[in-house]
């Protein structure tokens, strides 16, 4: 029989532990909300597969309108194609990203990102549309009035899309406010605040579609990657 006590384990120091833990948490910071949307969010065998380097920050923010869509849990390929509109209307008109953000986030507000007619308006029923709603004479992705434009008109993605662009362009310095203020002072819903609530996945949906460019911000008058999200 051997009388000899096993040796004990040696336990890390608590310093070492602490440290550990540090490096830990920094990694999930830098790396962890990249990695959780497009493990979680994205992917899927009918979807086109994408990583966290396919949103770098290139400076190539091209959105293809046509091709495939990445899958999200709360949103669908119809949806992410008219999300897909928005920005490719913005780029036409050269509105920096951060309108795209503000414009997808005020679609996901009044339509999700869907492109209603209005059992109201007659002639809105007869025309291309994914759902019916009812809110006065409203249609279309931003639920535009008789106002800004015909029915035919504020149902086509891309005109409702510029419509708000130029609205929001005309908002002084529209770049620097809160986005929930921004959207406001276009739309002038009767819910000002509800806006804000979509931030976060309308950033995720410009990265995914447009490589990254929610993370960009105007320094010196130039695009600088990961300089801001838009957030404070």
């Amino acid at each position: 029989m051997n009388d000899e006590k096993p040796p004990r384990r040696r336990r890390l120091p608590l310093r070492a532990l602490a440290g550990a833990l540090t490096v830990a948490l920094a990694l999930l910071c830098c790396t962890g909300g990249t990695a959780a949307f497009f493990l979680t969010e994205l992917g899927g065998d009918s979807a086109e597969q994408m990583t966290p380097a396919s949103v770098e920050c290139t400076g190539d923010f091209q959105v293809n309108v046509s091709g495939n869509m990445p899958r999200m849990a709360d949103y669908g390929d119809s949806q992410l194609r008219n999300a897909a509109r928005i920005i490719g209307t913005g780029q036409k008109m050269k509105v920096p990203p951060r309108g795209w953000v503000i414009a997808i986030a005020t679609a996901m507000q009044e339509s999700r990102l869907r492109n209603l007619a209005n059992r109201t308006v007659g002639e809105s029923q007869g025309l291309p549309n994914e759902g019916v709603g009812a809110d006065h004479d409203s249609v279309g992705l931003f639920q535009q009035r008789a106002a800004w434009g015909t029915v035919r008109q504020r149902m086509t993605p891309e005109y409702a899309a510029r419509k708000f662009y130029e609205k929001l362009l005309d908002v002084p310095d529209w770049e620097q406010l809160p986005l929930t203020e921004a959207a406001q002072q276009v739309q002038r819903s009767a819910f000002p605040d509800a806006y804000a609530k979509h931030e976060a996945v309308a950033t995720e949906i410009v990265d995914a579609l447009a490589g990254g460019a929610a993370r960009t911000a105007l320094v010196s008058g130039q695009e600088v990657c990961d300089a801001a999200s838009g957030k404070e």
